[in-house]
Formats: C-alpha cells, structure tokens, sequence
C-alpha cells in the first residue's frame, strides 16, 4: 500500500489490521518492522514467506501493482482501493487515482474511508474464504505430523503390518482391480482390468528390508504374473475371438501395461534399483521405472511385448501418506477407477 499518507494510514490502523486480528492474521508491513536489509529484498524476502497479500490499489502505486504480481504468482491477492479509483477523473493526467486497467477485472474491495461500515464486513468475508484453505492445509500438516510420529514410534514389525494393512484397505476402494492378496509370497497383491484393447496388471509387493533374497524374490514372482493372467484372470476367450478375426496369431491392439509397486519401509535408492535392473530407465517427471518384457499370454495368441512401470514407495513416513501416494499413483497411470 501507500506509506505515509494520512488516508491510507488511517484506515490501515483502524480498519484493516484490527479485522486482520479478529481473524488471528498477524499483518507484516515492511516499514513497521526492525530490519537492517535492503527495503526491497525484505519486501521480495515477505513476499515469499507469507500466506496471503492484501494490496491497497489506492494511489497506484507502481511498486504495489509488481509486489501484488509478484506475490500472486504462489499466494492469493486480496485488492482494496479507496472508492473514487474506481472511476476515472478528467484531471487525473497521469492515472494515479484510479485502478489500472490490468486489474479492473478483479474483485477489488472499495472503502469510502475508514468511517466506512461496509468495509470490514467485506473485508472480513473476503479473508474468512482465503483462509479457509489455508486453515485445512494447517490441519493436514498437524495431522500428517501426528501421523509420522505416531508410525515411527512402532516397532519394525509393527510398521511393515500397518504398511500390509494401509495397502489392502486402499486397493479395496478400486473395484476394477479386484486386488488380492498374493499368500504364495507375502507382501504382495495384484490386480487386472482390460481397457481399451490394453491389459493394465497392478502389483504391488511390500519389501520388509533391502537384501538381494527379498528383491530376487519379487523379481521371480512378477516373471510368473504373465503366465497367470490367461488362466482365470481376464477374458482369453474374447482375445483369442479377436485374433482369428484378424487371421493373426498376434493381436495388435492388444497391450498389456503392467505397474509393479515396491512399498518399503527403509530407503531405496534409485541407483540400487538400476543395478538391480539395468534394462529400465528412469522417468524423472513420472518418478518410475519402465521397460519392455516378452511374454507369452495364450498358446492362440503367442507373445505380446509389454510395457513395465516400476515404481518405488520408500521412506514411508506414515500410512496416511502412503495411502495418499498409492491413490496419485493409481489415478496417474490410469489404470483403475475408484469405485
């Protein structure tokens, strides 16, 4: 806003921080605060660390409209102005006393003066729906604390069981996977839908520590996976239909995407997975692993190339975080509706 103007400061101090109070909003204006840095990298320096700014368009000032830009480009932005900006005056040569252009579209909050009653009743409605977010993002990361601290105060054992659990209840809300448990290896739950001429395989194995046994032994069972999505699992027959209209052995259409999910406790780095499993690459911006396999998935339909995403669940800091991550994930690849 405009420092040292009678108007301006008034209204600040008798109508603007009073009702930021009421809301237990603390103000930060730079000019009222003990600082030996240069004024505008501690204006950039609160810009960045604060929750919302409120801009007074009063006057127009030039560093009020690049601190209100500057700032919406990561928080909200409330406008305020004093009422007669709103419309142009004929000797206002040079357009200090209405809203520029750029902003006019904005729903700007006008006050008469600070005798005006409307005012902070805006005012207040205004900040009570900007800060609502912010006051559920406040109990989110309470809550996701609470859930941390609860999580690693459980014993080893204790923790890989609420993993096992968090999983289970989590993949039971996706009815087109019709997850199962796996009893052959422990730790493991798989699931297959056919959509859109494509096969998506879930799997997801928790790894209860990083050893070369536990990790042959998730490399073993999802090898056999293939083999066992044409006994029972998906319909063969509308497949095998499907190539003899073709007279093809090989049904081109037909895909199988498969996702494996590594869910462990301890921490996993990515250059052990490539050295585990030198033929995926990275995706940095999906954060998984894919390759190609050659499977055999019906003796009529011979092999299908299949496209494998791996994707890692590590340093699990708590099964509310875990469950949140599997359901990104899922919704990411597309590969299951949420019943």
């Amino acid at each position: 806003m405009a420092f040292d103007k009678p108007d301006t400061d008034t209204i600040y101090d008798r109508v603007i921080e009073p009702t930021l109070k009421e809301h237990s909003i603390k103000a930060v204006r730079v000019d009222r605060i003990e600082h030996n840095d240069d004024i505008d990298d501690k204006i950039l320096e609160q810009l960045r660390e604060c929750s919302f700014v409120l801009a007074d368009l009063t006057y127009a000032r030039p560093s009020v409209y690049f601190e209100a830009g500057y700032a919406q480009r990561r928080v909200n932005v409330i406008y305020t102005v004093r009422k007669d900006h709103f419309r142009p005056k004929d000797d206002d040569e040079f357009g200090n006393f209405r809203v520029h252009f750029d902003l006019q579209m904005k729903n700007i909050i006008g006050g008469k003066d600070a005798s005006d009653k409307s005012f902070p009743k805006r005012l207040s409605r205004r900040l009570r729906y900007v800060i609502r977010p912010l006051l559920k993002g406040q109990e989110r990361l309470e809550q996701n604390r609470k859930d941390a601290l609860q999580f690693s105060a459980l014993s080893p054992h204790d923790r890989l069981r609420a993993i096992r659990e968090t999983i289970t209840a989590t993949l039971a809300r996706y009815s087109t996977l019709r997850a199962k448990n796996d009893r052959r290896l422990p730790g493991s739950w798989e699931g297959y839908r056919l959509s859109n001429g494509k096969i998506f395989c879930v799997s997801f194995f928790l790894l209860p520590e990083n050893t070369k046994q536990a990790w042959a032994s998730i490399a073993y069972r999802w090898s056999q996976l293939p083999g066992e999505i044409s006994q029972s699992q998906l319909p063969m027959e509308r497949l095998v239909r499907e190539a003899e209209k073709t007279k093809r052995r090989l049904v081109p259409k037909i895909a199988i995407v498969h996702d494996i999910f590594i869910c462990a406790d301890a921490a996993i780095s990515r250059s052990s997975v490539s050295s585990r499993f030198p033929s995926y690459a990275y995706h940095r911006q999906h954060r998984w692993f894919f390759g190609k396999d050659y499977v055999r998935i019906h003796w009529r339909l011979g092999g299908l190339f299949s496209t494998v995403r791996l994707h890692v669940l590590d340093k699990i800091a708590s099964t509310s975080e875990l469950q949140r991550d599997i359901r990104a994930r899922l919704a990411a690849i597309g590969a299951a509706k949420e019943s």
